[in-house]
């Protein structure tokens, strides 16, 4: 079959035959400073196949600590037929792996495909390194914070995370705002003071500002000092 698979396309007409050949060329190389794990396929296969190959192309260690999967670079010949290779992979630290998989099409498919792992590295907040091969401490935490080996945490003595303020600091100085009785431009009970405070003319009760229209002889269609206009008065007629 696997003969009748190779020869099915014209292009690789006669190639079907197996063969063990030696080894022509060979010399030492230096390694990459950061590995890019590849890996590489050459398959033939039945109309209708799928094959999933689940391969952990990298050994464990990670390059870095914090190392990551930042990109898969995929790469299938011009000479492959009727067949799609994809790759997916898990990028979750302490479980990455990357699956390939083929898909036949036609009375025959092959493929000749692979991919390439791109490695990234999250650096560390603080810490005596930064994760990601520089040994150098890295920079420390701000007021509030201490640092719990690689990430900073708002839990320095006197310190937590103020909820109300959503941020890091005293917890003397976290304190929920009360303007629920308050029109503004009041104490909030948090050394501040609430917002919105009345206009020239208004007065607050029950944390709702109100305004009295002052309207007479004096000012008829004139202002009423509410935002809109007193009456006019007309000859005889008694105060508005």
């Amino acid at each position: 079959m696997t003969k009748n698979c190779w020869n099915d396309n014209g292009y690789h007409s006669q190639r079907g035959w197996g063969e063990l050949h030696s080894i022509d060329y060979m010399v030492r190389i230096s390694p990459p400073v950061v590995p890019h794990p590849v890996a590489f396929y050459e398959t033939c296969e039945s109309a209708g196949q799928v094959i999933d190959v689940g391969d952990v192309v990298w050994p464990w260690p990670l390059p870095y600590p914090n190392s990551y999967i930042s990109a898969l670079n995929t790469a299938v010949s011009t000479d492959s037929w009727n067949g799609q290779f994809s790759v997916n992979a898990n990028t979750q630290a302490f479980s990455l792996y990357a699956v390939a998989q083929i898909h036949a099409a036609g009375s025959t498919a092959g493929v000749y495909a692979g991919f390439e792992v791109i490695w990234g590295c999250r650096r560390n907040q603080c810490g005596p390194d930064d994760g990601c091969g520089n040994l150098s401490p890295t920079a420390g935490c701000s007021t509030g914070y201490t640092c719990n080996g690689s990430g900073c945490v708002c839990n320095a003595p006197g310190y937590g995370w103020c909820t109300p303020t959503n941020d890091c600091r005293l917890t003397s100085q976290c304190c929920i705002p009360n303007c629920s009785t308050s029109c503004g431009g009041t104490p909030n009970g948090c050394g501040g003071t609430c917002p919105n405070p009345c206009n020239v003319g208004e007065t607050c009760s029950g944390g709702v500002c109100s305004c009295t229209p002052q309207c007479g002889n004096a000012n008829c269609g004139m202002p009423d000092g509410c935002g809109g206009v007193c009456p006019d008065c007309c000859p005889g007629c008694s105060t508005p």
